[in-house]
């Protein structure tokens, strides 16, 4: 499962998990048809796929892939219960990526915990993108990504890491209250970005892609 912050990595996790003999299940997130990209490179990467949109419907390019309107949650849900009519069953899973922006990776990881946890049987291993502000990029110079890790059993914080050199960590152990946090420092300075972005695009011929 991913939006579109972290639906890039699929193209190069799938193909290596299908390579290996798996069947991959593929849900992302857009808020809208018209952020949709590198459809092809996902087809050819995953068995099938649920394309999710905040708002409007994404019709799917195969005859195998699913379309859903509304919360990624509610797609889960709706896939689990077997409202969608999806060739694969969450009991059978051994495996689950969730990979986004940190808001929505806590909130799937609730669910899989919550109301999904009946459908998880195997109880399989589950990986959850931390992507922390970043700002050297040269693993571990900076220490703006810095990011706490905690027990999951307990709930307690263990240690800090740098999530620019482990952005994909064991699902429970990332503090996402306090990757919420961090980030939030960040705001005003993309405001400002994006608000200098589409001033760019309103006064020049840039294309959107």
């Amino acid at each position: 499962m991913a939006d579109r912050i972290g639906a890039t990595g699929v193209r190069a996790l799938g193909p290596a998990l299908r390579a290996a003999g798996n069947k991959v299940l593929f849900f992302i997130s857009f808020r809208n048809p018209g952020e949709v990209f590198c459809r092809d490179e996902f087809e050819q990467s995953c068995d099938e796929i649920v394309w999710v949109s905040l708002d409007g419907e994404i019709k799917p390019g195969r005859g195998q892939d699913k379309s859903y309107t509304g919360d990624v949650r509610d797609a889960l849900k709706a896939y689990a219960n077997g409202k969608l009519g999806g060739s694969f069953k969450f009991e059978d899973l051994d495996r689950l990526y969730f990979m986004g922006g940190g808001c929505l990776v806590q909130r799937l990881r609730d669910l899989r915990h919550g109301e999904l946890k009946d459908r998880f049987a195997k109880n399989p291993p589950a990986t959850g993108s931390a992507y922390s502000s970043m700002q050297c990029m040269l693993k571990g110079v900076c220490s703006q990504c810095l990011q706490w890790q905690v027990d999951p059993a307990t709930g307690k914080r263990t240690k800090a890491v740098f999530a620019c050199s482990w952005q994909d960590q064991p699902l429970d152990m990332p503090d996402y209250d306090s990757l919420q946090e961090r980030l939030a420092q960040n705001r005003l300075s993309e405001h400002l970005t994006n608000l200098w972005l589409e001033h760019l695009f309103a006064t020049n011929k840039i294309a959107r892609v």
